[in-house]
């Protein structure tokens, strides 16, 4: 008979049948562009994270430990100088980036020649509603001197000016993963988050 000659199916086939079909059942629907937006931009809102600096200038490679905080529309990161076998850590250098951009090393603060303030309302509620249409439509947006590039996930991955370029990178839950900073195609940053 015609049921008795029919091929049976594999255990391993079976398997892999039920495998989709539960597979299928928890995808939970993906969320509207909109509201990824505003859930990624709110997430470099107040940001408090630790990580290493690996640093490149000319034949110059520094490693350190890097602190970043940011709240508000204040940015702070700090190099840490673990000294021998990391005892006796004190700070190395630091960045303050608000209406002003400061840089500090071995005691001496001096004004930095790259400007932020055009992007000091990055976070905001304002900044999403002027320009979300254009965020969700083009993935792309110019500040003043700046661009701004946004993947399809609605999160931030590129800022780039005259000279600077910043490229950011994330992990699976959507934290900070990796910051490349290029200065002038001189000085390189690359920025390993280990802690958010």
């Amino acid at each position: 008979m015609y049921i008795a000659n029919r091929k049976k199916k594999s255990p391993y086939s079976l398997f892999l049948i039920i495998i989709l079909l539960v597979g299928c059942s928890i995808i939970t629907p993906k969320k509207d562009k909109t509201s990824m937006l505003y859930e990624n931009i709110r997430r470099l809102e107040n940001i408090q994270m630790e990580g290493v600096a690996e640093i490149k200038y000319n034949n110059l490679v520094l490693r350190k430990e890097i602190f970043v905080t940011k709240k508000s529309n204040k940015l702070s990161a700090i190099l840490i100088d673990g000294g021998i076998l990391g005892m006796q850590a004190t700070p190395f250098a630091s960045l303050e980036i608000a209406e002003k951009t400061t840089f500090s090393f071995a005691g001496k603060k001096e004004s930095s020649p790259f400007s932020f303030s055009q992007l000091q309302n990055l976070t905001s509620t304002q900044f999403i509603e002027k320009y979300k249409s254009e965020i969700i439509s083009k993935q792309y947006i110019q500040i003043g001197d700046y661009h701004l590039t946004w993947n399809d996930d609605m999160q931030l991955i590129k800022i780039s000016g005259e000279n600077i370029e910043v490229r950011i990178s994330y992990n699976i839950s959507g934290d900070l993963d990796e910051i490349n900073i290029n200065l002038n195609n001189e000085i390189e940053a690359n920025i390993l988050i280990d802690k958010v």
